[in-house]
């Protein structure tokens, strides 16, 4: 019997019953959560189906009901786990599709896995089944009162870009540098100075500087992939900074975030345009003010409330399988089509 022929009878026969615990293995949470250890303990207490139990201990692998398997880490299995009809595999991933082979092919080259998947669980709204994004970005339920004059006034540097992966297809280092023709930008990490302060992948103090020095930060991912949007924004969007964001598909940022709330790269043709647009408003003190103001409405929910939120998807979909029951008969065609990617379009 095919894969394909076992994932099909798996689905056949999923249990539907509602009065029971399920098991939800997830082996590799460590790696996932090791720069974000206020979401490590994150369970399915709060939510509303909450018998389901988290583990990360693979011995319990055969009496789980689920598990989730990131797919760029697969090759550390070497081959698909022997299962039962009724156990229900979760494709998940973080990463952009042009790095899903960073660590071995063999999701999308052994049939095993392939084909193997019942559900998926990634950032990208538009093509899974639980959404799991790095954060979003709301509306704040009270808004103080704020001297953004005196915020704007403290500012010295224009933008920060904190980045480690160089020589990306989105080719940000290129954009930023062209910015620095009309602007001061500062590139910290692998891709330019070193930054001596806190630990790699770690979001800490050290980014306090947001708050006092710099006016923009540039959230500038390593791809240009749809809702591929990461920690880059998120993580820095609650600090007194304009956030300029380039990612997703090509004007999704502007729909995806509330307007005010982040400059997009797509807004303008190319990073001339971006930089004196930016130059112009780093000259005016009450402009900077006023957008910063506006941007001081929303505020960003951690990975924490996102993985939450995903953990409480698992649990009421595996507590309702005869309304969510699927199979991805094909997990690298699910990836590819329609086309997540593009190239980036506006630098010579």
């Amino acid at each position: 019997m095919s894969w394909t022929e076992i994932n099909q009878e798996a689905l056949r026969h999923m249990p539907m019953q509602q009065n029971r615990s399920f098991r939800v293995l997830f082996p590799d949470v460590h790696f996932q959560l090791t720069s974000r250890p206020y979401a490590m303990m994150t369970n399915f207490s709060p939510c509303q189906y909450n018998n389901c139990i988290l583990t990360h201990n693979m011995s319990e692998r055969p009496q789980s009901d689920a598990l989730i398997i990131t797919g760029r880490r697969i090759g550390y299995y070497k081959t698909p786990f022997p299962r039962t009809h009724e156990q229900i595999w979760i494709f998940h991933q973080i990463e952009s599709p042009q790095h899903y082979d960073g660590q071995g092919t063999e999701w999308r080259t052994d049939p095993g896995w392939r084909s193997g998947f019942n559900w998926s669980m990634t950032y990208d709204y538009i093509n899974t089944d639980v959404h799991f994004p790095y954060g979003e970005i709301i509306k704040k339920q009270v808004i103080t009162s704020r001297n953004y004059t005196e915020i704007a006034l403290g500012k010295k540097r224009d933008a920060l870009l904190v980045t480690s992966h160089c020589g990306n297809s989105a080719q940000r280092e290129i954009y930023a540098k062209r910015l620095q023709k009309y602007i001061t930008v500062d590139i910290f990490g692998g891709c330019g100075q070193k930054w001596n302060c806190g630990h790699l992948y770690v979001h800490d103090s050290c980014f306090d500087i947001l708050n006092t020095t710099y006016r923009y930060f540039l959230a500038f991912e390593n791809s240009l992939c749809r809702s591929y949007f990461t920690e880059k924004l998120f993580e820095n969007f609650n600090y007194d900074v304009l956030i300029v964001t380039r990612g997703g598909e090509f004007g999704q940022a502007t729909k995806l975030f509330p307007k005010g709330s982040v400059i997009s790269t797509d807004s303008f043709e190319n990073a001339d345009a971006l930089g004196k647009y930016l130059s112009d408003i780093s000259a005016s003190v009450q402009t900077y003010a006023s957008l910063l103001q506006a941007k001081d409405q929303y505020e960003a929910k951690s990975y924490k409330a996102t993985y939450q939120n995903a953990l409480c998807q698992i649990c009421e979909m595996l507590n309702n399988q005869d309304k969510y029951r699927r199979h991805i008969p094909d997990t690298y065609n699910w990836t590819y089509s329609p086309q997540p990617c593009r190239k980036p379009t506006d630098l010579p």
